[in-house]
């Protein structure tokens, strides 16, 4: 964290190491020091100093990620169950590590760090510098939902409090070969991260579809026109038309593009949960989502916007 006033300079690191540094009139280092998480120090150019001193104006921090879950009406619920979904996670209890399909018979397992709080799915951060299998990720796997999620249209409805800016996995629906363990992503929900990039928009919830069952490689992709809000609920809701792709944030659909037509080939799928495979480069903690998820439903059609925006309204009057 850092604060300017008046011509001053104070800094103070929460996590982790930074160096500060005078620079002389070449432009290098003549005088500098190693922060660690021990308080705020001020910077004088001027007299050349790095001085112990906290400033009159609080130095900034982000906000504790709150664990309070969704207050979903029992009317949300009717609603969801009344277009009667493939599957439709709630996440309000688990038991031997395994949560209920309200909707179907698939039942979701918890895996790694995964845990229900408050009625809802929680996927905390990992723990830092601990070997891969001690780091505490977790994700919900569902290894035979419905056999219709990729052979037509298709809806995948979620509320989610991300704990920060990611580049994470909400929903994956991926090809399951029951004869090898060849596991090829359909179609995919995440989040885009806040770095700068050249092709994606920053801090959107993405949806793609894969072209591989098409004969193509890569996928197609659309993008939410707001960005989403760490520690806070948001709806989304990503939808494959026969033709096209579609999807929705807060009730407002956003962005649509064509899209191949969709196979009639049934194909056998598996469905992660806050989590994506990724090659072993990319392996780690990149593939994690870390907040609250809730409300998950996955439908064999594609939802008509006036559904999006009723289930939207519905738990705005909770």
């Amino acid at each position: 964290g850092m604060v300017v006033d008046a011509g001053k300079s104070w800094v103070e690191v929460y996590e982790g190491e930074v160096d500060i540094a005078l620079l002389n009139k070449d432009g290098h280092a003549w005088k500098s020091r190693q922060l660690t998480a021990s308080g705020p120090v001020r910077i004088d150019a001027a007299k050349g100093l790095i001085v112990d001193e906290t400033p009159q104006i609080a130095m900034p921090r982000f906000p504790d990620f709150s664990l309070e879950g969704l207050d979903v009406p029992k009317a949300y619920v009717e609603a969801v169950l009344k277009k009667k979904p493939a599957h439709y996670w709630r996440f309000e209890e688990a038991q031997d590590g395994r949560s209920e399909d309200s909707a179907g018979d698939a039942i979701s397992v918890l895996e790694g760090g995964a845990r229900i709080h408050g009625g809802c799915l929680y996927l905390p951060p990992g723990l830092a510098n601990r070997p891969r299998d001690q780091q505490n990720h977790g994700f919900v796997s569902i290894d035979k939902p419905s056999q219709s999620l990729a052979k037509g249209e298709l809806s995948m409805e979620a509320w989610v409090k991300p704990a920060f800016f990611q580049r994470r996995s909400l929903i994956d629906i991926r090809h399951r070969n029951p004869e090898s363990s060849l596991r090829s992503s359909l179609y995919s929900l995440v989040l885009v991260p806040s770095q700068q990039q050249r092709v994606y928009p920053r801090e959107t919830f993405r949806f793609a579809t894969h072209l591989w069952p098409y004969g193509e490689s890569g996928e197609l992709g659309v993008f939410s026109a707001d960005r989403y809000v760490p520690n806070s609920w948001q709806h989304v809701v990503a939808v494959r038309h026969r033709e096209k792709i579609e999807i929705y944030l807060n009730g407002r659909s956003v962005q649509s593009v064509p899209a191949p037509s969709v196979t009639a080939n049934s194909q056998p799928t598996m469905i992660l949960i806050g989590h994506s495979p990724r090659p072993r480069r990319q392996a780690g903690n990149r593939g994690f989502f870390k907040g609250l998820i809730d409300e998950v439903a996955i439908y064999p059609f594609a939802m008509p916007a006036e559904q999006v925006v009723e289930h939207y309204q519905l738990m705005q009057e909770r």
